[in-house]
């Protein structure tokens, strides 16, 4: 590639980035059905190595998570400067409506550690996001005893008290019992736990294996499709990773 299109690429890849902060989702299919060569993994270096997709799990920008991850060459574990990848981010901030779709993905690493040791897990334990927590039970994949203690002494977190507000402070601190509460069920009798949570959140008739290998698959015509019958393609999308009966 010579250095006019490598300009061009370029351009492109940190306008994708910039439509992704803005939430614009016709921008972003606008974008990637104009430039089918850009690099969608592109970090910005000005921005710690954040990717598009960590942004918009990061923001919340659901439909534009669901476009990207359809891209035929996302890659749904990259890492920025700290070692955090998209799903993490969405963890850390509880961002249920893009954390569902990357649990029910299976080439996510759920467990994946960023450079100072925290996790997924950790993360919305520590921080109280209890709906994000019943939909990884619902995925059938918390079988790692060892994860699950190690997560549960994470339900206090003193740092992040030091500078929460009062108000946010009160609010995780009610549903730390829940928290801990599901936890320690899951330890004692993971069977009753996930049937009860699956019941809760309405998933019926799917096995833990079926729920995440039944997400989307991954191409480049579901790709096209995303971008070229958006509203269509939405629906759809929507309904084949059966987000039942509603967003938590």
């Amino acid at each position: 590639m010579d250095d006019a299109n490598k300009r061009v690429r370029h351009r492109a890849e940190k306008k994708l980035y910039d439509a992704t902060v803005s939430g614009d989702v016709a921008e972003v299919k606008e974008i990637l059905r104009k430039n089918p060569t850009l690099n969608v993994n592109w970090k910005n270096e000005a921005e710690y190595d954040w990717t598009a997709l960590h942004i918009a799990c990061s923001d919340g920008h659901d439909s534009i998570v669901l476009i990207l991850l359809a891209h035929p060459d996302i890659n749904v574990n990259v890492k920025n400067i700290d070692g955090i990848t998209p799903f993490l981010s969405a963890c850390a901030i509880g961002r249920t409506a893009c954390a569902i779709p990357l649990l029910r993905d299976s080439r996510v690493l759920v467990n994946e550690p960023d450079n100072a040791g925290s996790t997924p897990l950790k993360d919305i334990i520590s921080s109280g996001h209890l709906a994000i927590l019943k939909w990884w039970i619902a995925a059938g994949l918390l079988d790692d005893f060892d994860v699950i203690a190690d997560s549960i002494s994470a339900t206090r977190n003193p740092e992040k008290e030091a500078w929460e507000s009062r108000e946010n402070f009160q609010e995780r601190s009610s549903l730390l019992p829940s928290l801990g509460g599901l936890l320690q069920g899951l330890r004692k009798n993971p069977t009753k736990i996930w049937t009860e949570v699956r019941e809760e959140l309405g998933i019926t008739g799917q096995s833990s294996t079926s729920f995440v290998a039944n997400s989307l698959t991954y191409s480049s015509s579901l790709f096209r499709i995303l971008c070229d019958h958006p509203t269509k393609a939405h629906q759809s999308t929507v309904r084949r990773i059966s987000l039942l009966p509603s967003w938590p």
